[in-house]
């Protein structure tokens, strides 16, 4: 783990984002599949494919809390619409498994959302800014050292005086 990137982004957590990309998916498709108008849908199909095909883009514009608490709203709206479906009708099966596909891409989402990368996460500077002041950098080019390299011990290195230190002359 570098300093910069404080999770390890393997293929499990790769794993993880397709699979709640494909339920979210599955989410919006069963429920756009139903064919019913949204005046004819008493289950909130149509509602739950809407909300999962906004969480998509959702879950990796925001930062790792928010995607987690974005991850436990996706959960509980799966878990109130079920709710609703057996208190006020008999839920088909197509609308157990949009709902089933929405709680489970939430929970993995609560469950690992906080180690993935965010959009843009590759660009953001986590570095305390630099008290380098401009003219100072152009003053290090001046006596020949390399601003943009870090710290170093001692005298920089580079080329001397004896023909040694630089190696055998080319003719």
């Amino acid at each position: 783990m570098s300093k910069r990137d404080p999770a390890p982004h393997d293929g499990a957590h790769r794993t993880s984002q397709f699979t709640v990309i494909a339920l979210l998916a599955v989410t919006a498709i069963v429920g756009f599949g139903t064919g019913k108008s949204t005046a004819d849908d008493k289950g909130g199909s149509t509602a739950l494919a809407v909300l999962a095909l906004a969480a998509i883009p959702a879950i990796f514009a925001v930062p790792a809390v928010l995607r987690r608490v974005l991850g436990g709203l996706l959960a509980a709206v799966a878990a109130g619409v079920a709710l609703f479906s057996v208190t006020t009708s008999s839920p088909t099966a197509v609308e157990w498994i949009q709902v089933a596909a929405l709680a489970v891409a939430g929970l993995i989402t609560v469950w690992r959302g906080g180690t993935w990368r965010g959009m843009g996460s590759r660009f953001s500077e986590r570095s305390e800014p630099s008290t380098t002041h401009p003219t100072d950098l152009w003053r290090a080019l001046d006596r020949g050292e390399d601003p943009t390299a870090g710290p170093t011990a001692g005298p920089t290195a580079g080329p001397t005086d004896s023909p040694e230190a630089n190696g055998p002359e080319v003719q």
